[in-house]
């Protein structure tokens, strides 16, 4: 019926929650996402820190593209070229 699986990663001082699921047709996990006619796949991707962090502007900027960096390297090394192909506009 469904395969759901979540794992967290270390990368340096942060983290990278990532969920994903594999669901067959008319399923959903999430009742903000309505399900589809055909097996679906969800990932859903959370990088994060931990304890206190500087807020000074510059420093918040930072720290997101880099947490930012840490879950778009991880998709892309989920995804095939076929994804790009259907997906990218």
């Amino acid at each position: 019926m469904h395969s759901m699986t979540e794992s967290v990663y270390r990368v340096e001082s942060s983290f990278l929650l990532v969920r994903s699921a594999r669901l067959g047709e008319g399923q959903s996990i999430d009742p903000t996402l309505s399900p589809v006619d055909e097996p679906s796949w969800i990932l859903d991707l959370d990088a994060y820190e931990e304890g206190r962090l500087d807020s000074e502007r510059g420093a918040v900027q930072t720290q997101l593209y880099r947490l930012s960096g840490i879950a778009s390297n991880h998709f892309g090394d989920v995804v095939t070229e076929r994804f790009y192909e259907r997906y990218d506009q």
